[in-house]
């Protein structure tokens, strides 16, 4: 046959016309074979390049992916011999079948019975597989070659993603296991409900677990009878398993095959040259009535193609949602309609199609498609395929029972088998399947079939059997798959690959923009400097533009370059500006192969991203494109850009896009940072050519075509919204119509918005109105999309859907069938994208919008809105989970309630695998359905919630939920209480969010929700409980505390509305925040070194900052630097500049000189002279912002003499206008501070009186105020002033209060009472902000509210009202310690000794002695020697002696030495316990005491004349060491009264020593460079040297000298280092390196307080901050948990095995217990036993 094939001749079909202009005529189609038989003749059968080749019984169809088609006349393929085709009659002419008229080629078909056929059928099938199964045998590796190869492909992907190809396959990296369940329809409903309801759930739970979302589709399950209606089950049912390959992690295909070959759908649409093909074989002329009718042809489809017709459009009523009756008629009828073609359709393909494959796919099931989809196809079926093969024993193909058709094909009611389906059935399961899957991924299962049925009770095993199988192979699947993905991904892998796949979904659709791209190239290519930008509206193509510049940057660039891709939104780390300079600074180093440490601090990470480009070279560029700026979140100040370089490195390039609206911030920030304006590029309108050009290729992508009129409908609504987006619109909508679809239904909207409505509008009419409403009211309102799940399981909770879908028919489960909402979004596809958000895949709307249409039309009614927001509520609570069934209410009135089978929300899946959806959002759902109740007992008010809400996200994300809450709760002192806690916690909490429970229990008295309780418990790993209310109450004045600043704050100010505060600090930053909210808007860093004053001028459009070496001016909105005023003397260096304004002008003083100005006319300043006062050259070489006040157009000062001050006229460049004198020259009192007031008058304070006076500037003369003579008789020392810009209110700061006046009343108030203020700034005297010196922190005030109730006795606290606490000492040097002394005073009672027991850690006052003998200053010493005991300063009067009290009475029991002894200050106790060496920096000597009856044992005499000022000794007391001004230090042996050996300073300062002893005095450690003298041996030793005092000081190790010694830990074999924020633990022996860790910022630089317990360290915050306590696990190198108080760490120390810490805080006496889930409980018989806090 093969020599007789001869060249084919190409035919063009006559009425094909230019695909844009396809005509209205159709052609029958009798019309086309007649057409084919008249043109066509025998022509060849070989397959040629590039055409499709289709074998047919006299016609052969070859598609050559054009307009047109061929037919070619052949025998071949079936046995036959070549028949003269031109004898046969043309085709539809005769009434009856083609027997008369037959030809040679009818006889021979006529010869070969129908069921011979599909046998020949079956057996070349078999063939082909074998053929295909033995070639790829052939090609196997060997499985070590395999893995190799996969390595070294991966290693070679990995690097090749990272470098920034966009082309080629991208790998899943979606944390996705999403199954399609392939089954047959009637027989498997047990088995699917059973796996729907125990294996799915379990692995949902499994999957989450790890991190992975749990998908399964079935698209069998809960199918109504409507759902046939366009045809498109099977399209979507293989396309959902393509989904699954592309995204699935391990098992993506689950077949139950079993005994019933399924339902063999009709195709959707034929090819219209087998269509041909197949007409021809029809000879039944009722028949191809019923084609023709059902098959219209599409010229608009390239080739030519018939569609089946949706039923409802020929047979009515079909799927009626309201008549039930007519319903199954119409049913009837198609059932009818869809077996006769069905026959006719196999008989014709078996008989026509010469190609078995062609054949076969006009012949085979659906459900045999997708296991040759899922299986055949599959790219790894080994580990992704699962067939679970059910046996039913006993069960007969004939079997005559009632259910036997719904186990077997049957023709009929009367058993007859379907042949056909039982040898296909029998082909698929014996030869298909098992040629591909191996035997380990088919289950077998038999059930035996009795009396008709399947026996219930083996059924029951063997479905539970199914499920634990199931259930068993997938979760092994899953693992390894995870197990296999982790070895080559990593969260940065992922975020490139996502936007990688984002960029290629852009560039499919890309045409045109060419000058556009040829900018970016020249950009690319070009030397520029700085950053390109990319603008323009909304729908204009940014983004697309920019993803196709990244596509060719490789090309341009000849592939020597690293490209960075971030689409700015489309996953979260790309959302806020620190885990996009994370992701971006990550990639540029991993692709650079740098060693570089990524930082974690966002502002560190600012600085490092220009450190990131310097990696880029000549042979490796560096291209960086950002899209979408304007989609940043603003958070941290993010859309300021001060993070983006301006000024570029050689070899970088940076490309960023951005809408140009103002509201967005971006692109002002750009236009200001880069003031070269071909640096921008718009993204200009598509011109009338390009459109064409445009959809010319669109078309042809899509295989489409248009008619005349339908491509002017586009073009013409084009013009009228000429929006790329509009035409991706448009055009989407064209692709719909058919060629012979009636004018009056290819019309367009006029704008992007209405083409959107009507796109809503067309699918609600076709998927049901409530139903798409609903669904794309869910996706709409939540906060970042839906993943598929989740709209499955929200869908199956709305029984307003289900009763909508389920009008005539039940599903065995209630829930929404998959199906409807596959078809959904399959509907939407191209609108809808995928990203990542919360660690999962989520569908969202691609375009804003999408998302505002979507917004207004399903969530604008506000009663609709509720509901949306409920049900989402609903599903992230959980509510529905776990089994909990729901109640329903059908529409005929049946009640009910069933399980949704939705997957269970707890708020974490496993130690650190959160619940992000849930967290992130709940929230927003709670609160826009106005559940309020849950709202408080689920989320705001939930210990849990917030404790794992903040680990998992940031306390400002909290905050924003808080924030959101009150705006529409107001009134609710719940949430209010609990925010207002969170914010007066800031800083602790963002230290550890395991500081939560102690910071509520410190602050809160009531109980708010249960949320005490749960706190009480300790519920997290280990933290600190306070023993009461020890901190700031939420509802009093102080509202907001911000932390932000790293270093002490220099300058405050406030803006005059109250809204914004403006701070500068000596970490040469200045912060702009907002006061309503307590957040940071933004950061300006790097503004210089020394920042001493920020001003507000011209109406708070400018920020002025006076630094070391100039003044800088910042426009507010933006950040944006705008001028530099350089010093301009080398005396101006050493002084700092003094600035001030008034309205638009800005004046700077500095040495001998004023300069000006004038925003109003521009930034150059103005050097004054002339009129000037010679007062302004003379400034303070000190900044005091209180040296000038400035009263309307005027500003004062005062003069040297501190008698007068100078006013000059600012409106007239400073001229002089007076100068008042205050007071005479011999007066001793003089002006001290300068401030205006609200009227426009001079504030100012006197010295040394301290008296406030008001200067009347406008009359020249004082003004006489009663509220001064009230303030004058309290004088204070004021060292600010500051006055309200409204309202007659006065704040004066002194060292010891602050107090907040009324000037016209008299009324005052002290504020801050427990705050050492160092500035502060009002607005109207209600909203008061400050800031102090013992911390960097911002407070926010309300003088309107009332201070919060004190804590007292009964709530808890340790002391009497009014009790202030001055001393605290632990009973005993040991670490299992648990009683405790403290020295106290109280009002009436004087001074009193009190002893502490702990009991189950809390403590409880043993005994109190009152009216003690003891300094109340504090300063004596106190030691117990047991816990009656003790050695002190006794003050008698006149006489002051050292005495061994009785610490239950304070009586005297012996005195200690001879005479006055109260010198001796410096005592220790001493030789375990039975002496006292007692030092003093007036005598040589120390003295021995006894402490049995306190004599004088003897006298230690140092080998010198000095004086010994301090003394240090180990806990035994064995070992002490003198230190000496001049000689250094001695090593005494106590208990032998010598000598060790002496150290001195090699600098010859001793008392610049700084030295450690361990606990146990076996080492010392010399933290200065010194030398050792032993027995008369000098030896240099360096810093860090480590001696050995058993060993005579033989030195042991020496510590890196760029680490500073921490402490020595428990028995002193270890020890601790410090370098910045890493802490080291070192063998003290050898100084080898055990564990490194980093500490916390605030406790880095931290103070050991005490470390004798070998493992746990109470490290306090540096002295300048002393407010933060912790205890460290230095074996595990971790904080196991931290405190921080509102006030300042006086005393502290560490009890009960380190699980207690007692402290006085500002007076204030408070212990913290140590407990939570990893730590031992306290118990009844606590304390003495040793053990170790923290478990293994």
């Amino acid at each position: 046959m093969e020599s007789n094939r001869r060249p084919r001749s190409k035919v063009q079909s006559p009425q094909i016309l230019p695909f844009y202009a396809m005509p209205h005529d159709k052609q029958s189609s009798s019309e086309i074979v007649n057409a084919a038989r008249k043109t066509v003749r025998g022509s060849e059968t070989k397959k040629q390049k590039g055409k499709l080749t289709t074998r047919v019984h006299g016609v052969q169809a070859v598609d050559h992916h054009s307009t047109s088609f061929d037919f070619v006349l052949s025998g071949a393929g079936m046995g036959f011999k070549s028949a003269n085709l031109e004898k046969l009659p043309p085709v539809g002419k005769s009434t009856t079948p083609h027997r008369g008229n037959s030809s040679a080629l009818s006889c021979q078909r006529e010869s070969v019975p129908l069921e011979e056929m599909l046998q020949r059928h079956i057996e070349a099938m078999k063939a082909n597989l074998e053929h295909k199964t033995s070639d790829e045998h052939l090609e196997e590796p060997s499985e070590m070659k395999q893995a190799n190869d996969r390595l070294t492909t991966l290693a070679e992907r990995y690097r090749r993603i990272l470098d920034g190809y966009m082309d080629g396959d991208l790998p899943n990296v979606a944390k996705v296991v999403r199954v399609f369940v392939s089954s047959t329809f009637t027989d498997t409903k047990e088995e699917r409900n059973a796996l729907m309801d125990h294996a799915v759930p379990k692995l949902k739970r499994f999957c989450h677990e790890r991190g992975y979302e749990f998908q399964i589709v079935d698209m069998r399950w809960g199918i109504p009878d409507g759902a046939a209606n366009d045809h498109t089950t099977a399209q979507l049912c293989l396309q959902e398993i393509k989904n699954c390959q592309l995204i699935s992690t391990g098992p993506n295909f689950v077949s139950l095959l079993s005994h019933k070959y399924g339902y063999r759908s009709l195709p959707a649409a034929i090819d219209g040259g087998e269509y041909a093909v197949l007409y021809s074989g029809i000879h039944d002329d009722e028949d191809r009535s019923i084609f023709d009718r059902w098959y219209k042809k599409d010229n608009n489809a390239v080739p030519p193609a018939y569609v089946l017709q949706p039923i409802s459009s020929i047979i009515q009523n079909f799927g009626h949602h309201s008549n039930r009756i007519l319903a199954e008629k119409a049913k009837t009828e198609w059932n009818q309609v869809y077996h006769r073609m069905s026959t006719a359709l196999t008989k014709t393909a078996l008989y026509s199609f010469g190609d078995h494959a062609t054949a076969h796919k006009f012949i085979s099931s659906l459900t045999e498609k997708e296991i040759e989809s899922g299986v055949l196809n599959g790219s790894d079926p080994t580990s992704t395929c699962v067939w679970f093969k059910r046996h039913v024993t006993g069960l007969q193909a004939n079997d005559r029972s009632s259910t036997a058709r719904l186990f077997v094909d049957q023709l009929d009611d009367k058993g007859t088998p379907n042949k056909i389906s039982q040898d296909l059935l029998s082909l698929l399961k014996t030869f298909t399947i098992p040629s591909v899957l191996p035997k380990e991924n088919i289950i077998d299962y038999s059930v035996p079939w009795k009396r008709g049925k399947i026996d219930p009770p083996k059924h029951v095993k063997s479905i539970q059997s199914l499920c634990e199988n199931y259930k068993r192979y997938l979760e092994e699947m899953i693992d390894r798959a995870i197990a296999e993905k982790d070895q080559m991904s990593d969260g940065l892998y992922e975020e490139v690959i996502q936007h990688a796949r984002f960029c290629q979904q852009k560039c499919e659709v890309f045409h045109g923009r060419q000058d556009t791209l040829k900018r970016i190239e020249d950009y690319v290519v070009g030397n520029s400097n700085q950053p390109l930008v990319v603008y323009g509206q909304s729908g204009c193509g940014k983004t697309s533009v920019v993803a196709m510049a990244a596509k060719h940057v490789n090309k341009w660039l000849h592939g020597r370059c690293k490209v960075v891709l971030r689409f700015i939104g489309t996953t979260p780390d790309s959302t806020t500006i620190h885990h996009l300079l994370t992701s971006i600074c990550n990639q540029i180093v991993t692709s650079y192969n740098s060693s570089l440490t990524v930082p974690q601090g966002l502002r560190e990470l600012r600085d490092f991203l220009p450190k990131c480009l310097t990696l880029a070279t000549g042979e490796s560029r560096l291209v960086l494109l950002l899209d979408s700026l304007d989609q940043m979140d603003s958070q941290d100040a993010a859309r300021q850009l001060t993070w983006l370089p301006t000024h570029l490195p050689d070899n970088v390039k940076i490309v960023v896009s951005t809408l140009p609206e103002e509201e967005y911030t971006c692109f002002p920030m750009l236009q200001a940072k880069i003031r070269d304006s071909s640096m921008f590029v718009p993204v200009p309108q598509l011109q009338k050519g390009e459109v064409y050009d445009i959809l010319q290729t669109w078309l042809k992508s899509a295989r489409r075509t248009l008619t005349t009129h339908q491509m002017n409908v586009l073009i013409e609504g084009f013009h009228q919204c000429p929006l790329p987006l509009y035409l991706k619109l448009g055009f989407d909508e064209a692709c719909r119509w058919r060629s012979y679809t009636p004018a009056n239904e290819t019309l367009l909207e006029s704008t992007v918005r209405g083409v959107i409505n009507s796109l809503f509008e067309r699918v609600e009419m076709e998927r049901g109105e409530l139903f798409v409403q609903r669904a794309l009211g869910y996706l709409t309102a939540a906060r970042s999309g839906l993943s598929e799940s989740e709209i499955e399981d929200i869908l199956s909770c709305d029984d307003d859907v289900l009763n909508n879908v389920y009008q005539y028919w039940t599903p065995p489960t209630r829930r929404l069938p998959p199906l409807l909402w596959v078809r959904l979004r399959s509907q939407l596809s191209q609108y809808l994208v995928e990203r990542g958000a919360d660690g999962s895949r989520v569908i969202n709307w691609y375009h804003r919008q999408f998302i505002e249409a979507a917004k207004h039309r399903y969530l604008g009614d506000d009663k609709q809105r509720k509901a949306i927001h409920s049900g989402l509520a609903d599903f992230f609570m959980g509510k529905w989970a776990n089994g909990v069934k729901k109640s329903y209410v059908t529409k005929q009135g049946q009640k009910g309630e069933a399980d949704r089978h939705v997957a269970e929300q707890p708020l974490s899946f496993g130690r650190s695998a959160y619940n992000l959806r849930k967290l992130n959002e709940l929230p927003l759902h709670l609160v826009n359905s106005m559940d309020l109740k849950s709202l408080k007992r689920d989320v705001l008010c939930n210990f849990d919630w917030l404790v794992t809400k903040i680990q998992a996200t940031r306390l400002r994300d909290v905050m924003d939920d808080f924030r959101l809450a009150t705006s529409v709760f107001p009134d609710d002192e719940d949430i209010r209480n609990v925010k207002e806690t969170l914010q007066l916690s800031e800083e602790g909490i963002k230290l550890s969010p395991y500081q939560l429970p102690g910071q509520l229990l410190g602050r809160l008295s009531k109980e708010t929700c249960n949320l005490l309780d749960v706190a009480a418990i300790g519920n997290v790993p280990s933290c600190l409980l306070p023993s009461h209310v020890c901190l700031t109450k939420p509802g009093g004045p102080l509202v907001h505390t911000m932390s932000g600043q790293l270093d002490k704050i220099s300058s405050l100010k406030i803006s005059e509305n109250g809204k914004y505060a403006i701070t500068a600090s000596y970490d040469n930053s200045i912060k702009i925040w907002l006061l309503t909210d307590g957040i940071m808007l933004r950061s300006i860093d790097d503004v210089g070194t020394t920042i001493d004053d920020v001003q507000l001028f011209d109406n708070e459009r400018y920020i002025a900052a006076a630094h070391a070496d100039a003044t800088n001016i910042y426009r507010f909105k933006n950040g944006e630097l705008v001028q530099t005023i350089e010093k301009t003397s080398s005396q101006d260096r050493s002084r700092p500049m003094n600035i001030f304004s008034v309205g638009p002008r800005l004046f700077i003083v500095g040495f001998g000189y004023v300069k000006m100005v004038d925003v109003s006319e521009g930034f150059e300043p103005h050097v004054l002279t002339g009129e000037v006062p010679d007062e302004l050259g003379n400034a303070p070489t000190v900044y005091t912002e209180t040296l000038y006040a400035v009263a309307d157009d005027f500003v004062a000062f005062k003069d040297p003499t501190h008698k007068s001050f100078t006013i000059a006229d600012t409106a007239r460049r400073l001229a002089l206008v007076r100068r008042p004198r205050i007071f005479q020259a011999d007066e001793e009192e003089g002006i001290r501070l300068l401030t205006s007031m609200y009227n426009g008058n001079i504030l100012f304070a006197t010295k040394p009186n301290d008296r406030l006076m008001i200067y009347d500037i406008r009359n020249d003369k004082l003004v006489q105020n009663v509220f001064l003579e009230n303030v004058n008789t309290e004088p204070q020392f004021y060292s600010r002033i500051c006055t309200s810009r409204v309202g007659p209110y006065l704040i004066a700061v002194s060292s010891f209060k602050t107090v907040l006046w009324n000037m016209e009343t008299g009324e005052h108030t002290q504020v801050f009472p427990e705050f050492k203020v160092r500035s502060v700034a009002t607005t109207n005297g209600k909203q008061l902000v400050s800031c102090c010196y013992d911390d960097h922190n911002i407070r926010v005030w309300d003088t309107t509210r009332q201070e919060a109730s004190k804590t007292t006795e009964a709530d808890g606290k340790l002391g009497e009202d009014g009790e202030v606490f001055r001393q605290l000492l632990p009973l005993q040097k040991t670490t299992t310690c648990n009683h405790f002394t403290t020295i106290s005073q109280r009002e009436g009672k004087g001074v009193v000794f009190s002893l502490w027991k702990l009991h189950n850690g809390r403590a409880k006052r043993h005994y109190s002695v009152q009216n003690i003998p003891f300094n109340e200053d504090g300063k004596n010493l106190l030691h117990c020697l047991d816990d009656r005991r003790g050695f002190s300063r006794i003050e008698n009067g006149e006489e002051k002696t050292l005495c061994i009290v009785n610490l239950e009475t304070w009586e005297t029991v012996h005195k200690c030495g001879e005479g006055n002894m109260s010198q001796y200050m410096d005592c220790h106790v001493v030789n375990s316990g039975k002496e006292i060496l007692a030092g003093s920096t007036f005598q040589q000597n120390a003295m021995l005491l006894s402490t049995e009856d306190g004599h004088v044992v003897t006298t230690i005499t140092p080998q010198t004349n000095e004086n010994c000022y301090r003394i240090r000794t180990d806990d035994t007391g064995n070992i002490a060491v003198l230190h000496f001004h001049s000689t250094g230090l001695q090593v005494w042996n106590i208990a032998e009264r010598k000598v060790i050996f002496g150290i001195k300073s090699t600098n010859g300062k001793t008392t610049d020593i700084e030295f450690e002893l361990s606990c146990d005095g076996s080492l010392l450690i010399l933290m200065s460079a010194c030398s050792i003298n032993v027995e008369g041996q000098c030896t240099e030793l360096d810093r860090n040297s480590v001696l050995d005092i058993t060993e005579n000081g033989s030195l042991r190790c020496t510590l890196p000298v760029d680490e500073m010694f921490k402490c020595f830990l428990g028995d002193g074999q270890r020890l601790v280092t410090a370098k910045e924020s890493v802490w080291t633990s070192r063998s003290s022996q050898s100084g080898e390196k055990l564990r490194s860790w980093r500490m916390p910022q605030k406790l880095m630089d931290g103070e050991v307080v005490d470390s004798r317990l070998d493992g746990n360290v109470l490290v306090c915050s540096e002295e300048r901050v002393k407010k933060t306590v912790g205890i460290l696990d230095a074996d595990l190198g971790k904080m196991v948990a931290s405190y921080t108080f509102d006030g300042r760490i006086r005393k502290c120390c560490l009890l009960c095995s380190g699980r207690v810490i007692a402290a006085i805080v500002d007076g204030e006496l408070v212990t913290l217990r140590l407990v939570g889930s990893e730590v031992l409980p306290f118990t009844d018989t606590e304390d003495l036993d040793g053990k170790r806090a923290m478990t293994a």
